[in-house]
């Protein structure tokens, strides 16, 4: 087995279920992942800073040349750590701990596992280009970043503007269909609190005190809310909104004490992240209102507001790696990444991994030959580049 595929295939077993139900990732679930990489960066003679504490650790490691850094994070979305009647995590049929299996119908090997394609397959790639190489670049791994909270890179950062470390291009190893991605959406994430007080469910229901069906009414707001985003932007389309995860309740026959929803927002160029926070807790307001009961809206907190990037095309930057590999124009996406932050900090940063098919889906897999085109293609562009 070919080095790069065998270390995806080693980070991928260390992938952790995660947290589905709980509020935030621990720096449990990433702990071995990370040790992992640090070992294997000094086995390649790098000088590895850990940086931050707790989910907001990240990796620095320095080689022979700061002028461009590669950088990636090692969590990943959640699975479910239950098993159907097969013995399979519930939604997937292959283990999210990984396995390589080859796919009948197009006949190619595929690596099948959380984190296989966002983005254990990209640091697998990046780690095994340094083997072809004698340049060593800026390296940075991070993790918080799935949680939306964006923790590590931002305490990365922190740590080579202390250093007074300004690499002058930086690669975000993001899954973007083997395409250079140089603009991408601003977002907002948020986690959202309504309260009430428990009691027996078969009493006659009283709003005030039932905090699902306040919750109710916010959903709504939001949802109209959601109607008047702004649409037409040349580059992104429109702004949207996602109310992925919502919790409530602790049994069907108790009246909900607490319920709690995460919602995201991917803004345009025209869509300023505070002027969207501002609406989005008007909304709330609004709907809070209706209940005759008091009701706090500080239980509303933005865990991260960032505005749209959009890295000029005829950057130098932008057009090295364009040349480099043979690229005619570099192209948007409409999620979020690290790399925006990056760009706020000073390091003109474009996006460049595998495909983006299954990211985030059960039976997450990258084709095995995907991981081998990485790690040549990073090679290239760190013989080229750094």
């Amino acid at each position: 087995m070919d080095p790069e595929i065998e270390l995806a295939q080693k980070l991928v077993s260390l992938s952790k279920p995660g947290n589905i139900k709980n509020d935030e990732p621990t720096a449990e679930d990433t702990a071995d992942a990370l040790n992992f990489i640090i070992k294997e960066l000094r086995l390649r003679e790098y000088s590895v800073q850990k940086v931050g504490e707790g989910t907001g650790t990240a990796i620095v490691a320095r080689g022979t040349s700061d002028s461009v850094v590669f950088e990636g994070h090692i969590d990943t979305v959640p699975y479910s750590a239950e098993l159907d009647d097969c013995g399979k995590s519930i939604g997937w049929n292959y283990k999210p701990t990984g396995e390589i299996v080859l796919d009948k119908e197009s006949g190619k090997l595929r690596l099948y596992g959380r984190g296989a394609t966002d983005m254990k397959s990209s640091l697998a790639a990046v780690l095994t280009a340094l083997d072809c190489t004698s340049i060593k670049p800026l390296v940075i791994i991070t993790q918080d970043e799935e949680s939306g909270n964006f923790r590590g890179i931002r305490t990365a950062l922190d740590y080579l503007r202390a250093k007074n470390i300004t690499p002058h291009g930086g690669i975000c190893m993001e899954p973007s269909n083997f395409e250079i991605v140089n603009a991408r959406k601003g977002v907002i994430t948020a986690t959202f609190h309504t309260f009430g007080a428990a009691d027996h469910g078969s009493k006659k229901r009283d709003e005030k005190n039932d905090a699902i069906y306040k919750m109710t009414d916010c959903l709504n707001a939001l949802i109209r809310y959601e109607t008047t985003l702004p649409l037409g932007d040349a580059l992104f389309g429109g702004s949207t909104m996602n109310l992925g995860k919502i919790i409530g309740g602790s049994a069907m026959n108790v009246v909900a004490s607490q319920c709690k929803i995460d919602l995201e927002m991917r803004l345009t160029r025209s869509h300023d992240c505070e002027t969207a926070a501002a609406d989005v807790a008007s909304a709330i307001a609004s709907a809070l209102q209706a209940h005759k009961a008091p009701c706090d809206i500080s239980s509303l907190n933005f865990k991260y507001k960032h505005n749209s990037y959009e890295l000029p095309e005829n950057h130098s930057f932008v057009t090295a790696v364009l040349q480099i590999l043979n690229k005619e124009a570099p192209i948007c996406r409409p999620s979020f990444n690290e790399s925006p932050i990056m760009y706020a900090a000073g390091i003109p940063t474009i996006t460049y991994g595998p495909s983006t098919a299954t990211m985030h889906k059960d039976d997450e897999f990258i084709e095995v030959e995907e991981i081998t085109k990485l790690k040549n293609t990073y090679a290239l562009l760190i013989n080229k580049l750094a």
